[in-house]
C-alpha cells in the first residue's frame, strides 16, 4: 500500500491480527507511530510512503481488511 506520509518523525507500520481463530477476513491495521533509531526506514522529508508484506498465511478465509483511522476496506483473496 502506499499514501501520503504522515506528519514529520512518524512512520507508517502494517500489524497484522494474529492468534485465535482464522476470521473471514484477517484485520490487517494501519498505524503511525513515533519514528526511533529502531524503526529508521524512511527519510524524514519524504511526501508518500510505501509499505507491504507478505500475505502468505496471513489471509482469512476469505481475505483481508485493512483498517486505518479513517475507514477501512476489506479485499477478497482467493487461493493464497
Amino acid at each position: 500500500m502506499s499514501g501520503p506520509a504522515p506528519a514529520n518523525g512518524e512512520d507508517v507500520r502494517l500489524l497484522p491480527a494474529l492468534g485465535g481463530n482464522r476470521p473471514a477476513y484477517l484485520r490487517i491495521e494501519i498505524v503511525s507511530e513515533v519514528r526511533n533509531a529502531a524503526n529508521d526506514d524512511l527519510p524524514v522529508e519524504t511526501e508518500r510512503y510505501e509499505k507491504s508484506i507478505p500475505l502468505l498465511g496471513l489471509s482469512g478465509t476469505q481475505g483481508i481488511q485493512l483498517v486505518a483511522a479513517n475507514g477501512s476496506k476489506k479485499f477478497d483473496l482467493v487461493g493464497i
